[in-house]
């Protein structure tokens, strides 16, 4: 059935990324979702089927590059260290849905991104902890579709 919602979609990376970046970052990621990539973030209710909502679904592995980092802060997350990918998987699907869902997006460009952490310590070397994952492939193999929660995250900027 097609439902209206506000739309979230992301590339989930792989187990074996997964334990990878925990043993590079030195602890486990302790919030509850995994490591992704955003693809599509419409705060707009955009039309969608809706088997297609809350399931991770398998998709052929690709990867992406770690080349650079940036720092965000944001009302809900704090100070967020995202490690900027080199994936043109993520920015060619970001750019396919916009166009198939007439989403929304907050951001003047799509940077294909896996935030590493929320709430950076002031403490932490920043380039220490970005050349420890420079260079580092990114493997992803499910998408996931959500239902965007617009009132949690109107304020987040």
């Amino acid at each position: 059935m097609i439902i209206k919602t506000p739309l979230y979609v992301g590339y989930k990376v792989s187990e074996n990324t997964e334990d990878k970046l925990n043993n590079l970052l030195g602890f486990k990621k302790d919030f509850n979702d995994k490591y992704h990539c955003t693809i599509l973030y419409s705060k707009k209710e955009v039309s969608v089927d809706d088997a297609l909502l809350d399931r991770d679904i398998d998709i052929p592995m690709f990867t992406g590059v770690v080349k650079d980092y940036t720092v965000f802060e944001s009302k809900i997350y704090g100070k967020s260290f995202v490690l900027k990918l080199d994936c043109e998987e993520c920015v060619n699907t970001h750019n396919r849905l916009m166009s198939k869902y007439n989403a929304s997006f907050d951001y003047p460009e799509y940077v294909a991104h896996v935030t590493l952490m929320y709430d950076l310590p002031d403490n932490i070397d920043r380039e220490e902890l970005f050349n420890k994952f420079k260079d580092l492939e990114i493997t992803f193999d499910k998408i996931r579709y959500e239902k965007f929660n617009n009132e949690k995250y109107k304020d987040n900027k």
